[in-house]
């Protein structure tokens, strides 16, 4: 079976292991000492890990390249939740088709879009062959 995670470089992974943890609303399921942090939260896998010191050129890119899109009940309380974890707010909300959004950092600078509404698109898990 195909399991699908997206993996993200941290620099310090207590600092970001807490404000996920804050903003996810439930705590890492897999924790590897100081190396690695795993989330799941309705089937969707969130890694965080601390590259070793020789590997961490490899894991550097600019912050903001990608985009975590978190669907949220309430929008302002996402915000606040972000800004209380040490994160920071981009943009003020906005208005979308399916609800509304706002763009968010994480304490290392990572981008966050943080809607509240429906998701656009619901893709049907591959059936087995």
């Amino acid at each position: 079976m195909l399991t699908l995670e997206m993996t993200l470089a941290v620099q310090n992974l207590a600092v970001m292991q807490a404000f996920y943890t804050a903003l996810l609303g439930s705590g890492p399921g897999v924790v590897w000492g100081d190396r690695y942090a795993g989330f799941q939260i309705h089937g969707q896998r969130l890694g965080l890990f601390r590259p070793r010191a020789e590997e961490r050129d490899r894991w550097r890119s600019a912050a903001g390249a990608w985009s975590l899109c978190l669907y949220v009940p309430d929008l302002e309380m996402a915000c606040q939740t972000v800004l209380a974890a040490g994160g920071w707010i981009e943009s003020a909300a906005i208005a979308e088709t399916y609800g509304r959004e706002c763009y968010a950092q994480d304490p290392e600078g990572n981008r966050l879009l943080l809607c509240q509404g429906e998701p656009p698109v619901t893709i049907p898990d591959p059936q087995p062959a």
